[in-house]
């Protein structure tokens, strides 16, 4: 049966194709790149959209690419690409696309066969990258692009982040178990008493020169408002 199967088609591909990966893996870990490098991608961008990434920047959101990623080092390059993409309405613009990595960042590899860096490096980076947002310029030195400059956020990096802000809500949210009990009577839809019990909180000698339990209170508070403008108890709520 197994020399039968041997003979067919699809198994000699197949067996091609998984040399040809195997090929191309090792020639990606030998080129991998060592020193910190910054690369750029030329696309385009609706207007529309430079708000959200202004957003994004104000809020510390991370930027993500699932996709795979062809870029150079030589700006031009790029520029030169996002002027030869073709455009659906005149509301999009060239887009620059600046991402600083650092040293020995295993989500790159060198494509180019020249080692001078005059000539511009071609880049490919892996499918996946976390990049945060470092800045933006709507008419980046007067070539009439846009600008966006990204730094490559690494995988653990990117836990630590997320860990902390979890921790820091958790802390802000359960500061103590008086408020977690306010919060339960609100999400039981018991207002009179949640009320009753925020009026004491605020009372009490613990919310002195403790910032996450005036933080807390003030998001119960917030919550608590935004019921009673929901039920169009507007006196209610402003009070």
């Amino acid at each position: 049966m197994l020399h039968r199967a041997t003979l067919f088609h699809e198994v000699d591909m197949l067996f091609k194709l998984r040399l040809f990966i195997q090929d191309l893996n090792t020639e990606l870990e030998n080129k991998t790149i060592i020193e910190p490098i910054s690369v750029y991608l030329g696309n385009t961008i609706e207007q529309s959209e430079i708000d959200r990434f202004e957003a994004f920047k104000l809020n510390e959101n991370l930027v993500t690419f699932h996709q795979l990623l062809f870029a150079s080092t030589d700006q031009s390059q790029a520029i030169a690409r996002a002027e030869k993409l073709s455009r659906s309405s005149e509301e999009y613009l060239n887009l620059l696309i600046r991402i600083d990595f650092p040293s020995a960042a295993k989500c790159l590899t060198r494509l180019s066969s020249s080692n001078n860096d005059n000539d511009g490096i071609d880049i490919f980076i892996n499918a996946g990258i976390a990049t945060k947002i470092i800045g933006i310029e709507k008419d980046y030195q007067e070539k009439g692009c846009i600008l966006i400059h990204l730094e490559f956020v690494s995988y653990a990096d990117e836990i630590n982040i997320q860990t902390e802000m979890q921790e820091a809500r958790i802390e802000i949210d359960n500061s103590s178990p008086l408020f977690r009990l306010a919060r339960l009577l609100l999400k039981a839809n018991q207002l009179s008493f949640a009320e009753q019990f925020f009026s004491k909180l605020v009372d009490e000698d613990l919310l002195i020169n403790d910032t996450k339990r005036q933080k807390s209170l003030s998001l119960s508070l917030d919550y608590l408002a935004l019921i009673h403008y929901q039920r169009e108890s507007f006196k209610r709520g402003s009070e």
